[in-house]
């Protein structure tokens, strides 16, 4: 529990409590290292103004990784501000009502809590209104529920006060909202250093920042948004593997490929990825395009390679398929596309890959954006995740690195080309 009686403030947070309500845009997000006094000053905050200015307003919203962890990092802190007797806390339904007397308005806080880390946890706010959302720990929340949750806060002036420590830069938090320019006008992003926190004795901030390292400390510790450890594909590099589409076509119209290959990975309820590929003279792989859609067929897929066909003016000689799916493999030959099953070779096959990149001998469509994130993201697991140490085992989307680039690039190279790494 915290001692408010003894508690320091740095400007930095003292400057967030004093702002008033009506000066803060739609999505406030307090986002840094760990211990840095996020969560410590959104207590205070919305003990002192959120909620008793919103509470006759219409339900507030407090959301987190599950009840529990709500309970021990807000609830506990609130309850003892407020006054236990004056709060009625039921677990089971996750609601927590505040007398209106000690807020001084005219009727009861009431207050939703709801756990947001696991698919269908939505639900729990499903049909509900709110005027105010106050969340913990956002990058734990599913992006069903922290759109759901949005679409809910309807009553006028409804704002969003979150907190979260950063993950990867292709989260939907960063995505959608820190690096969107578009959402500028109703969000904002407060950064804190683990030294805004005043309350930490010195030795304890050495001692946590040597608990960290690589990516972990980066995050944790420095508070920046950052690709994990432990890429497939780390040789990837962004800003020289890549390829425009007025590049490509002018290598096709100077002849520069000597044929052109595909790949695809099956999907439907997942993604179905596939790709096409200009094969230059000295084997070198320049991906043209991407396809990479839930819920199609595989007659799609079908008419969007016959369509690259047309707009290339040449047939593809080879469509490495995943072998799982014998009877799609089918469909496509009996289409007129020459398609082949492809090799399986997991481990083999990132290593080609890898290769090729490392060798400068792969580039990668501007316009593919979804391989480019695959290949920014694909991780193996860390030591504390099922399947640490395997190579065959991977964490995050994999469809494109399968269907795009693994199943094409490593089967042409080794039943084609006969070549090994």
């Amino acid at each position: 529990m915290i001692d408010w009686t003894t508690a320091k403030w740095s400007r930095k947070h003292l400057e967030l409590m004093a702002r008033p309500y009506d000066d803060f845009k739609f999505f406030t997000l307090l986002s840094g290292s760990v211990r840095s006094g996020k969560t410590v000053t959104q207590i205070a905050k919305a003990s002192a103004e959120l909620i008793p200015q919103r509470a006759d307003k219409g339900k507030i919203l407090i959301s987190g990784k599950s009840k529990e962890t709500i309970y021990n990092n807000i609830l506990l802190e609130l309850m003892a501000l407020y006054g236990k007797k004056n709060c009625d806390y039921n677990s089971t339904d996750g609601r927590l009502l505040i007398n209106s007397q000690v807020l001084g308005t005219k009727q009861d806080a009431y207050i939703r809590i709801a756990g947001a880390n696991k698919k269908g946890n939505e639900g729990a706010i499903w049909g509900d209104t709110f005027a105010l959302w106050l969340a913990d720990e956002l990058t734990l929340h599913t992006e069903a529920f922290v759109n759901l949750a949005i679409n809910r806060l309807s009553v006028p002036n409804s704002k969003i006060f979150a907190t979260t420590n950063p993950a990867d830069i292709l989260h939907f938090i960063y995505t959608d909202w820190i690096n969107n320019k578009e959402k500028e006008k109703i969000f904002e992003y407060l950064f804190f250093e683990l030294t805004d926190n005043l309350n930490l004795p010195p030795e304890y901030i050495e001692n946590v920042k040597n608990s960290y390292q690589g990516v972990y400390f980066q995050r944790m510790i420095q508070g920046l948004w950052v690709i994990a450890e432990g890429l497939v594909y780390p040789e990837f590099d962004k800003d020289k593997h890549i390829i425009t589409p007025e590049e490509f076509s002018k290598n096709v119209a100077d002849g520069l490929y000597k044929e052109y290959i595909g790949g695809v990975d099956w999907g439907y309820s997942a993604e179905m990825a596939a790709g096409v590929w200009g094969v230059t003279r000295s084997n070198d792989f320049h991906l043209a395009t991407e396809f990479y859609k839930k819920g199609k067929l595989t007659a799609d897929v079908i008419e969007w390679f016959k369509a690259q066909e047309k707009i290339l003016g040449s047939k593809l000689n080879y469509i490495f398929c995943d072998s799982a799916e014998p009877d799609r493999i089918a469909e496509m030959a009996l289409a007129g596309l020459n398609a082949y099953a492809s090799e399986k070779e997991i481990a083999a096959g990132c290593n080609t890959v890898r290769t090729c990149f490392k060798k400068d001998n792969v580039k990668i469509g501007t316009i593919c954006v979804n391989t480019q994130n695959e290949l920014l993201t694909l991780r193996y697991p860390q030591k504390d995740e099922p399947g640490y140490g395997s190579e065959t085992t991977f964490i995050g989307k994999d469809h494109a690195c399968d269907g795009v680039l693994r199943y094409p690039i490593h089967t042409y190279r080794k039943e084609i080309l006969g070549l090994k790494f």
